[in-house]
């Protein structure tokens, strides 16, 4: 059942972004001792620095949309560092 809820968690996000093969985005959910922790990284195309997510719920419900909306919101874009 909690490795369900994880791909469920990651299909989601997908589904929600409407994305498919080509779509630089990669989620990725586990279970551990009753937490669920998810990793998103999102960019607009290949070229870009993508935005990264970490968020952690004692349930997976409504994790997937919760990532949608933040980084819909653009609240983790930072600046281009140039080393």
């Amino acid at each position: 059942p909690q490795v369900q809820a994880c791909i469920g968690i990651e299909r989601k996000l997908l589904n929600l972004f409407e994305g498919g093969c080509h779509m630089p985005l990669g989620a990725y959910a586990i279970e551990e001792n009753g937490t669920y922790k998810f990793w998103v990284s999102k960019a607009e195309d290949a070229d870009q620095i993508p935005q990264r997510l970490y968020m952690e719920s004692n349930s997976p419900e409504g994790m997937a949309e919760k990532a949608l909306a933040i980084l819909n919101a653009n609240v983790l874009k930072g600046k281009n560092i140039f080393i």
